[in-house]
């Protein structure tokens, strides 16, 4: 709902319970009401809250006027006998207001401006909430005045509309800041002027009438439902309106909440605006979608490739909100899949709780901080209202005694019978002037005398009038600050009492679940959010895509199928099926159907168990060729009882300090007969075990890490990346800072113990990183770093090679200069990997160095460098670049404008032999001014031979892509 700013609420009176007889309890009740807002079904409804001290059945009648100009008014609003409960506590109760319920009216154009606005009609209200105990009787009534301001807020729909048709068109991807730059400085009042057409389209797409005009250097337009006022768009003629429009996309951002929300003394209640800027930007939320296609064409695949560079690729991601939550359709094709038997097209369908959780985390921040500082600033208020109002009723006092005196008035009389005959006794003069006129001859004078003193008299009582209502105007000014005072601290209570009090605990590390949470900001949310089904999921994925559930289990493979996870309050649950697959050695995928479910409890606020299933069977095709098992005389799984894995994980802190996690499972197999051994197998063999913990010591920074694993020897998972049966491994590490900062140096130890038929082998690694942390020097990071991978059973049997072992050492320099808009980017590199498999050790080493340079639409970087493999694979004979060969490239850019830019680069290539390679390219991008269209075209032509005796091989590439990006407004966004 759009946040219509209320500079006058002011609570006229909260009656309690009267005073009752000697010896009998006193009573406390508060009432507090808002605006009516939408509900889902575009009906109105009003949230009514009471707090009280005791409980009672009641009747709850409620009636709300609209004042027009002079004394005319509209009912807009009525309720008549609600039932309540009202409980001892908080109590919330919702008036409905439904064509078909004879106790409810409401004003028609009042409902279809809110529906079409989605604000109030501006105008003045006074509200009337009134609750009768249905025992005693007692009546209890709150009257609330309130002012909807005529202006649309920054958040409003309809401004949001209207700011759109005002700014040049740049393809409805183009963000508002990119199109409010292109409006001329001083603008404001041509730009409406020159919309006439397409304001009348925003005012008929919502189903209102408008009126344009300019006056005393603002331009405005008034919106129309029939007769009835809905609001006004303002913008300043002296001001760029580009200005002004980003000032308002800046403050209706969601993360500018606390600049929406007001907390001065005739601000509406904080939660209450918080609900309304929640439900507008839900309501304005559009779909969102890119789809690309790309076509590559070339003369000869790659070097070392057997893949066919001409193709095409089609691709396409739409994020659509369905019922306030983020859903991701994404989707790529290429056909190159109808030439290979592993595919890489998809199609997936994803949602992920943490994005939503993160922004209600956000939003909840806010509003906890929005509080703190309205409550801050509240006492402030106070003391500033209640010092002006002492100084008022000083004022007040002084003048009522002036009056008095000068009136002569008699005590106990009232200052309003003030008249000419207080003053003085025109009477009497008159009566003296009648009786004597014969006698004395002084009618004449004494007239004049009379008419002289009642002239005076009537003068001072002209002035005595005007003190008086000097009196009256600083009366009512004392009575309105007091009503804004206790206003004020009514909404202070029940923003604490509805909102504050539930969610102040919860912060951005919060281990509460994203439906925990909306349950607990329910009443800063739009109505009904806490009651959807879909705010318990927690994850919703279809297609494909990677899964991680624990170490042993789904450990991040890649599968397709469905993925489905459901908080139900007291654990979280999950279940999962579908098909993963991995490239064998002989080039055919090895298929596995797997199927997963899972319960996590958080039994405590930072204690995590989850408890998981994971079974799989090997697809038939595993088996189609001799190949695959050759010579490996071991048991499989049958096919009707597949491998079956329990997990056991955990995760908490020990203190504040320290993080532990750490899991156990147990695989159970069924064998095919085999003889004298079981047909089914468990014990501490088919087990593995995980634990971790890593922490800071406290007022220090250094942090460790510790973990151990162990798989036993019969503990099966062909599912996962990478096998460790048989293994034993323990890792501790450790990381600090130096000298303030400047440096940071970690530390490694790995040590691996594997087990195997035969017998047991281990190694020991270290490893280590440093790196310097500066803005004004260099920055330099080196490393080493060890690793280890053991190979499956069936792969060990078929293959007699022992562990693969090998390590990293990577180092970095990098520096920046920047001097008069000029940016010099320096950066070196040197990696060298070194591997182990068994006797035979290979490796390649890697030297470079890049310079760049940029200056605004210009972009230059050359990169220099040496690369070189030693050593033999014998599993592999692929070459795809000669040994020992030194390079140089240079790439350059340049920005034309903001629609086109162009890219070229050229790279040299020499090795022991002489010249291997030598290749240039083009390339050119253009964004289309009034569509939103992005193309982009490259051409490359490159010459090589990967040795001295082969002949060069010419390679002619080229691909163009043409992506479109779209914006559509939701289903049901017609306000007509």
């Amino acid at each position: 709902m759009t946040y219509l700013k209320l500079y006058l609420i002011a609570l006229i009176a909260i009656v309690l319970h009267p005073a009752a007889g000697i010896g009998q309890q006193q009573h406390s009740l508060k009432i507090h009401t808002d605006y009516p807002s939408l509900s889902k079904a575009r009906t109105l409804h009003q949230l009514v809250y009471i707090s009280s001290d005791f409980s009672f059945k009641g009747m709850l009648q409620l009636r709300s006027v609209k004042y027009n100009s002079g004394n005319d008014s509209i009912v807009v609003l009525t309720i008549k006998n609600q039932k309540v409960q009202v409980h001892s506590g908080l109590s919330k109760f919702k008036v409905k207001y439904e064509d078909d319920d004879t106790n409810a009216t409401f004003s028609v154009p009042y409902l279809e401006i809110l529906k079409r606005t989605g604000g109030i009609a501006p105008g003045l209200y006074r509200t009337t909430v009134t609750i009768t105990d249905a025992v005693t009787h007692k009546e209890y009534t709150a009257v609330f005045l309130q002012e909807a301001d005529s202006i649309l807020g920054a958040g409003s729909g309809l401004r949001s509309d209207v700011n759109k048709k005002l700014t040049p068109a740049s393809g409805p991807f183009a963000s508002l800041k990119k199109r409010a730059e292109k409006v001329k400085a001083y603008g404001s009042g041509n730009a409406i002027r020159n919309a006439k057409k397409k304001l009348k389209d925003v005012s008929a797409n919502r189903g209102l009438t408008h009126v344009q005009y300019e006056k005393r250097g603002k331009a405005y337009i008034d919106f129309y439902y029939e007769n009835w006022f809905a609001g006004r768009y303002e913008v300043s003629d002296k001001k760029p309106l580009s200005n002004q429009l980003l000032g308002q996309q800046d403050i209706a951002a969601a993360t500018n909440m606390n600049k929406l929300a007001g907390n001065e003394l005739n601000s509406p209640s904080l939660f209450s605006q918080f609900k309304a800027f929640k439900k507008q930007k839900d309501d304005n939320k559009e779909i969102e979608g890119e789809t690309a296609m790309t076509t590559n064409v070339a003369s000869n695949p790659d070097p070392g490739s057997g893949i066919d560079n001409n193709y095409f690729e089609v691709r396409g991601m739409v994020e659509i909100p369905i019922s306030g939550l983020p859903f991701e359709l994404e989707g790529m094709y290429t056909s190159q899949d109808a030439r290979r038997s592993v595919k890489s097209s998809y199609f997936r369908v994803h949602y992920d709780v943490s994005k939503v959780k993160d922004e209600l985390q956000q939003f909840i921040g806010a509003y906890n901080q929005k509080y703190a500082e309205t409550k801050s600033k509240g006492v402030g208020m106070q003391q500033v209202y209640q010092k002006m109002i002492s100084s008022m009723e000083g004022q007040k006092t002084k003048l009522t005694n002036e009056l008095k005196k000068e009136s002569s008035l008699e005590d106990g009389k009232s200052l309003t019978t003030i008249g000419a005959g207080d003053i003085v006794d025109t009477a009497a003069l008159k009566q003296q002037a009648i009786s004597t006129v014969d006698s004395n001859n002084k009618a004449g004078k004494l007239a004049d005398d009379a008419s002289e003193k009642k002239a005076k008299a009537l003068k001072k009582k002209e002035q005595l009038e005007k003190k008086y209502k000097e009196l009256e105007a600083l009366d009512k000014k004392i009575e309105k600050y007091k009503a804004l005072l206790e206003q004020n601290k009514n909404n202070n209570y029940f923003d604490s009492a509805v909102a504050y009090s539930k969610i102040r605990t919860q912060d951005y590390n919060s281990p509460a679940s994203y439906k925990q949470l909306v349950k607990k900001s329910s009443d800063i949310l739009p109505d009904g959010a806490a009651k959807k089904f879909v705010s318990g999921l927690t994850n919703v994925d279809a297609g494909m895509f990677s899964k991680y559930s624990s170490k042993y289990t789904m450990s991040g493979q890649m599968m397709k199928g469905l993925d489905l996870g459901y908080d139900l309050g007291f654990c979280e649950v999950g279940g999962t099926v579908g098909k993963t697959e991995y490239v064998g050695r002989d080039g055919t995928p090895d298929k596995y159907t797997c199927y997963s479910g899972r319960a996590i409890f958080n039994f405590l606020e930072t204690q995590k168990i989850g408890f998981i299933y994971y079974g799989y069977t090997i697809d038939k095709t595993a088996f189609a060729g001799d190949g695959f098992f050759k010579n490996v005389n071991i048991a499989t799984p049958t096919f009707s009882n597949p491998v079956h894995i329990l997990s056991v994980n955990y995760g908490g802190t020990a203190s504040k300090y320290v993080t532990i996690e750490a899991e156990g499972a147990m695989s159970i197999k069924k064998y095919m007969p085999v003889e004298g051994r079981s047909s089914t197998t468990y014990g501490k063999d088919n087990m593995a075990w995980h634990i971790s913990s890593d922490g800071n010591i406290p007022n220090t920074s250094v942090s460790l890490l510790g973990s151990y694993d162990k798989t036993g020897k019969q503990f099966e998972n062909s599912t996962l990346p990478l096998s460790r049966t048989g293994t034993e491994q323990y890792k501790l590490a450790g990381k600090t800072d130096l000298f303030h900062s400047f440096v940071s140096v970690g530390i490694e130890y790995n040590y691996l113990l594997q087990s195997s038929f035969s017998g047991t082998a281990s190694n020991t690694k270290w490893g280590f990183d440093i790196k310097t942390h500066s803005k004004r020097y260099p920055t330099v990071s080196i490393s080493y770093k060890p690793f280890a991978t053991f190979r499956s059973y069936s792969d060990t049997l078929n293959i007699p090679q022992r562990p693969l072992l090998g390590a990293v050492w990577t180092s970095k320099a990098s520096y920046q200069l920047k001097e008069n808009g000029r940016i010099w980017r320096f950066n070196l590199l040197y990696n060298k990997c070194i591997t182990v498999l068994d006797t035979t050790a290979y490796g390649n080493t890697l030297m470079q160095l890049m310079c760049m340079y940029t200056k605004k639409q210009v972009s230059v970087a050359a990169i220099a460098g040496y690369t070189s493999q030693t050593g033999g694979n014998t599993t592999t004979a692929i070459v795809t670049a000669p040994d020992r060969m030194s390079f140089l490239s240079f790439t350059e850019s340049y920005t034309i404008s903001k629609q086109y830019s162009i890219t070229g680069s050229q790279d040299i290539g020499h090795a022991k032999f002489g010249m291997c390679k030598y290749g240039l390219s083009v390339g050119v991008m253009c964004s289309f001014k009034k569509s939103p269209i992005t193309a982009r075209m490259n051409l490359r032509y490159s010459d090589y031979k990967l040795n001295e005796v082969e002949q060069w091989k010419q390679l002619y590439s080229g691909n163009m892509e043409v992506a479109y990006r779209f914006k559509a407004k939701k289903k049901g966004n017609n306000f007509k």
